[in-house]
C-alpha cells in the first residue's frame, strides 16, 4: 500500500484486532518503512485525556493537522493550505500563529457549514501529499468521535489517484453495532474503499 501511495495510488487500510494484539507496533514499523521511501508520516490519535472528560469533535484531524504544523515552514504551509484557510484554522487555532494572513469566512449557512469544513481539510491534507508522499495515520478509532469518522470516509472516497495513504487502526472487540464506527465501516465497505487487515493470535 505504500509502494503504492508513492507512485500516485492511495488507498485506505484498517488494521483491527483485540486490544494488545501488536496494531500500534505494525502501524509504527510501517511509519519506518514509509519515512525510509521519502514519505511523509503524519499522526492522529484520541488521547486518554479526552475519553474520560469527551471527546471533541474532529480530535484525530486536529492532531493530524498539529503533527504538521511542527515540522513545516511558512512557504510550505503557504502552498498547501487550499483555498479555506480559515475553516481549517477553527479546528486548529494554532494555524493563525504560523500563517501571515487568513482571510475571513464567507457566511453560510449552518447546513453547509460541515460541507465546506471536510472540503477545507480534504484540500489541506491532498495538497500536503501534492508536494510529498503521505502517510496518515489514524490510531485507536474506537474512541474518537462520529465527526472525525465521517471526515475519514469523505477523504477515503478520493484518495485513489493521490499519493496518499490512510491507515486506520481500531479494537474490533470493542465495536457493537450502536458505536459509531460500526456506520461509517458499512458504508466505506459497500464502496469498496478499504482494505481490512485482521491480527489474530499466533496458534
Amino acid at each position: 500500500a505504500v509502494y503504492r501511495a508513492v507512485h500516485g495510488e492511495g488507498g485506505l487500510v484498517l488494521i483491527y484486532g483485540e486490544a494488545g494484539i501488536g496494531k500500534t507496533r505494525l502501524i509504527r514499523e510501517l511509519g519506518a518503512y514509509a519515512r525510509s521511501r521519502g514519505v511523509q508520516v503524519l499522526y492522529g490519535r484520541c488521547p486518554a485525556l479526552f475519553r474520560m472528560d469527551g471527546v471533541p469533535p474532529y480530535v484525530l484531524w486536529k492532531e493530524v493537522i498539529k503533527d504538521y504544523l511542527e515540522s513545516c515552514t511558512l512557504d510550505q504551509l503557504d502552498k498547501v493550505i487550499g483555498f479555506y484557510p480559515a475553516e481549517v484554522a477553527k479546528l486548529v487555532p494554532e494555524l493563525s500563529q504560523k500563517l501571515r494572513w487568513i482571510p475571513p469566512s464567507l457566511q453560510i449557512s449552518p447546513e453547509q457549514e460541515q460541507n465546506r469544513l471536510f472540503e477545507a481539510v480534504s484540500q489541506f491534507i491532498t495538497n500536503i501529499s501534492q508536494e510529498t508522499p503521505l502517510l496518515v495515520v489514524l490510531d485507536d478509532l474506537q474512541w474518537t468521535d462520529q465527526s472525525s469518522l465521517l471526515l475519514l470516509h469523505y477523504l477515503a472516497r478520493d484518495v485513489q489517484k493521490t499519493p496518499l495513504l490512510l491507515l486506520g487502526a481500531y479494537r474490533n472487540t470493542d465495536i457493537d453495532d450502536k458505536h459509531p464506527l460500526s456506520p461509517v465501516l458499512t458504508d466505506l465497505n459497500r464502496e469498496r474503499l478499504p482494505q481490512f487487515i485482521s491480527l489474530k493470535r499466533m496458534s
